[in-house]
């Protein structure tokens, strides 16, 4: 008989998903409802994930969350599905996955419909049958074959061309049979956001993952292209991952941002960008190791003790994670891009890499969480031009999961969630 496992969130809003929603949709596929026993704790999820056919968390961040119970295993587990009404924590993600975006909130309705759709179809994948270790194999497969149908073309732009680049990309889709990736404003990062080094690495590494594995990449190569840290990094994504020996883009297309109208295959060398060299590629690596969600860098905040505690202490240096940066500035510190020091119409020959990795050559300075704490505006002065930057904290929080250690039991009253203030440059 099919086991179905659902971790519903303790409160109303939770309840009645699993009521209205979940336990008609089990019944309606012939499964077995299984929920987690009172006073469960994240073993439970842990055994679920291992022994069941489908795994449903609910993930809202909201009283009663069930982050105490969390793992991190969903990320590598394509039978199990994590569904939010609120935005999810940074580092909380699945191949199977309905959140909103930053900013906005999901009715249980609309979990309940997707759920409706995407349990059906991992019943009918292979990511439903066969032992654990199979299972985990089939759903790495087919994260990339996911990534691939879902992206298709990666449009990298800057974004006062959104509305333009949203018009060719639609032009190009339907000529190429593909869907076209246009990142909406905000998604990742909003244009003036103040983020900490841990969160603009986190962001390349998410950015990473959908051009290393789309079936094209197109660039909108403005005379401002070179001037903001983001369209560089997808540039520099794609020179490790696409450039081939001939110098050509695998699957690349260049596009004029004069009246967005041409496109044609990215000819060999022709942003006369400097390729990565082998020290780069591996402080790239060392930054990602050290910030990627995928590779659990929170748990790193944390007084693992212990046998498990040595264990994960050598995977740490094993991997590179025990040249992580001392101290929490590398959480918590915000870089604030100067409006007055942002590089203007940088040519692609003017590229340094060495320095990009640095975050250097794009007007950021540093400014301690500490100095906003409480605040919902605040100015403060740039070092490098002495120029006053106004900073406003406007939007929700952001939040980040932060795991208890190792080996140990994570009490109710330890801080799972961390809220993470939202601060922009003011226009």
């Amino acid at each position: 008989m099919l086991r179905l496992f659902v971790w519903p969130v303790e409160n109303e809003a939770g309840r009645e998903l699993l009521e209205r929603y979940v336990s008609p949709l089990a019944q309606s596929l012939g499964a077995q409802l299984e929920l987690p026993e009172p006073g469960a704790d994240r073993r439970r999820l842990v055994k679920a994930i291992q022994e069941c056919n489908v795994v449903i968390c609910d993930c809202s961040v909201e009283p009663g969350h069930l982050y105490h119970k969390y793992v991190e295993l969903p990320k590598l587990n394509n039978h199990v599905a994590i569904c939010s009404r609120t935005p999810l924590p940074r580092n909380v993600y699945a191949f199977n996955q309905c959140a909103p975006p930053h900013g906005s909130e999901f009715s249980n309705a609309v979990l309940g419909k997707w759920l409706s759709e995407v349990v059906p179809m991992i019943i009918s994948g292979d990511f439903a049958k066969g032992n654990y270790w199979q299972k985990m194999q089939s759903s790495l497969e087919q994260t990339k074959a996911q990534v691939a149908r879902r992206v298709g073309i990666f449009v990298s732009y800057r974004g006062r061309l959104y509305q333009r680049v949203c018009h060719k990309a639609a032009e190009i889709g339907t000529r190429v049979a593909l869907p076209v990736r246009v990142v909406p404003k905000g998604e990742f990062a909003y244009e003036t956001e103040c983020m900490t080094r841990q969160m603009m690495w986190a962001t390349v590494a998410a950015l990473e993952e959908e051009i290393r594995w789309a079936r094209g990449v197109m660039i909108v190569a403005s005379d401002d292209y070179f001037d903001s840290f983001w369209t560089s990094s997808e540039t520099l994504i794609t020179l490790m991952f696409r450039r081939k020996p001939s110098g050509e883009i695998d699957g690349g297309l260049l596009v004029d941002e004069d009246g967005l109208s041409l496109d044609r295959p990215v000819p060999p060398n022709s942003f006369e960008v400097p390729s990565p060299t082998s020290d780069e590629i591996a402080e790239y690596n060392r930054l990602l190791r050290q910030s990627d969600p995928g590779v659990v860098a929170p748990e790193m905040r944390r007084d693992n003790r212990g046998f498990l505690g040595l264990v994960f202490k050598a995977i740490t240096y094993l991997t590179g994670h025990a040249q992580a940066p001392k101290g929490d500035w590398w959480w918590s510190e915000l870089l604030v891009p100067c409006p007055h020091c942002r590089p203007n119409h940088r040519m692609p020959q003017e590229v340094n890499w060495s320095s990009h990795l640095s975050l250097e050559g794009y007007g950021y300075f540093s400014v301690a969480q500490s100095h906003l704490s409480g605040q919902k505006q605040v100015t403060v002065q740039c070092p490098n031009c002495n120029q006053s930057v106004r900073l406003v904290n406007r939007k929700l929080p952001r939040t980040l999961w932060v795991p208890g250690p190792l080996g140990r039991p994570w009490p109710d009253e330890m801080a799972m969630i961390e809220y993470e203030p939202l601060w922009e440059v003011a226009a």
